[in-house]
C-alpha cells in the first residue's frame, strides 16, 4: 500500500472462513489491541456476542438460515443480520467462476453454463466430485435435483459492504430486513455444533406452492420468479452429500406457466421494476445492480411468444 495507512479494517469470510472468524472475535479479538473495526460473518458464524466492540454484519442464504435459526438475535446498533430468499450456499455464479478458473488455467475462456466442478474442497467443501453444470442439468449420479440457484445473492453482498463502510465512517447503521420464513420440525432431536452455540429445535424453511421461500430478502429475480430457486438439495455419489446440501436447487418453469404468470412482456418488466426499485430505495441492492436487473428482465423474451427462465 505504499505511504497509505489503513484507517478501517473489516474482516469479512465466507462459510468456513466466517465460522472461524467468528471464533477469533470471540476468543482472540478481545485480549489483544484492537485491530479491526468490522466484521462480516458470510454463511456462517455463531450467536455474536454483545460485548463485542466491532461492527457485525451477518449474511445468509437460504441454505443457511435453518442451521442459524436458533442463532437468531435482534439488530443492535453494532449487530445487523440479512437474510436472502432462494439463495444457496454455492451458486450458479459460484459453479461459473469455479469453472471459469480451470479453463483458464488450461488456456480456454470459459462459457455460460460452466462444466461440472472437480476436484478438492473450495469455500467449506465445494467441489469434490460435484457436478452439475451452472445450467439446471444436474449430474447423472450426484444431486437429487439440478444444483445451483441462479438467485444473485452477490447483489445484497454489494450493497452490504457499502453499508458497512458508511456504518464505520458515518455511523450510519444499516437498514434492518426481515427473515425468511422458518417452520419448526416437530419432535426432532436438538441440534448443536461447536461454533453455533447452545442446542435447539430444528427447523425447514417454508416454500409457497411454487416451491420458492418468502422473507428476508426478496430480489426481483426471487419475487418475480421464472423458475425454482431453493437453498436445498440432497444426495450425492460417495462424499458427495455433505456438497449438494450446498449447492441447492433450480427448476426451470414450462412455457404454459410462464405464460399463465405473465401474459404480456411489459407486464413482467413492471413487476421486476416495481420489485427492484422498492430493493433499491430499501438499500438492500446498489444501482448498478438494479439497472443490470431491469435491463436483463428488458432484454429477455417472458411474456413473449418464445420464453425463457432464469
Amino acid at each position: 500500500m505504499g505511504n497509505l495507512k489503513a484507517a478501517r479494517l473489516v474482516a469479512i469470510g465466507h462459510s468456513q472462513s466466517a465460522g472461524r472468524l467468528w471464533i477469533y472475535f470471540h476468543s482472540v479479538h478481545p485480549l489483544i489491541p484492537k485491530v479491526y473495526d468490522a466484521v462480516v460473518l458470510h454463511g456462517g458464524g455463531g450467536k455474536v456476542s454483545e460485548d463485542l466492540n466491532v461492527k457485525v454484519f451477518k449474511l445468509l442464504n437460504e441454505t443457511d438460515v435453518t442451521g442459524q435459526a436458533n442463532n437468531r438475535q435482534p439488530d443492535t446498533d453494532k449487530y445487523r443480520q440479512w437474510e436472502v430468499a432462494g439463495t444457496s450456499h454455492l451458486d450458479a455464479k459460484f459453479s461459473r467462476m469455479m469453472a471459469g478458473l480451470g479453463l483458464r488455467v488450461s488456456g480456454m475462456d470459459p462459457v455460460d453454463g460452466s462444466p461440472a466442478i472437480s476436484g478438492p474442497s473450495i469455500s467449506g467443501g465445494a467441489g469434490n466430485g460435484a457436478a452439475g453444470n451452472g445450467d439446471g442439468v444436474a449430474g447423472t449420479n450426484v444431486c437429487k435435483n439440478p444444483p445451483f440457484s441462479r438467485i444473485p445473492e452477490h447483489y445484497v453482498l454489494n450493497a452490504l459492504l457499502d453499508h458497512t463502510t458508511r456504518w464505520l465512517k458515518d455511523g450510519m447503521a444499516p437498514p434492518m430486513a426481515s427473515h425468511i420464513e422458518l417452520k419448526q420440525l416437530p419432535d426432532a432431536p436438538a441440534q448443536a455444533t461447536p461454533a453455533r452455540g447452545p442446542q435447539g429445535p430444528r427447523w425447514e424453511v417454508v416454500h409457497d406452492q411454487l416451491g420458492n421461500a418468502h422473507g428476508g430478502i426478496e430480489l426481483a429475480q426471487h419475487a418475480v420468479p421464472t423458475a425454482t430457486n431453493t437453498g436445498q438439495n440432497e444426495g450425492g455419489a460417495a462424499g458427495g452429500e455433505r456438497n449438494c446440501n450446498l449447492m441447492g436447487s433450480y427448476f426451470t418453469w414450462d412455457d404454459a406457466r410462464l405464460a399463465m404468470l405473465y401474459p404480456t412482456h411489459a407486464a413482467y418488466v413492471a413487476k421486476v421494476k416495481e420489485v427492484t426499485e422498492k430493493n433499491l430505495k430499501a438499500g438492500y441492492i446498489v444501482k448498478v445492480d438494479a439497472d443490470a436487473t431491469i435491463a436483463e428482465a428488458t432484454h429477455s423474451s417472458i411474456g413473449n411468444n418464445k420464453v425463457s427462465a432464469r
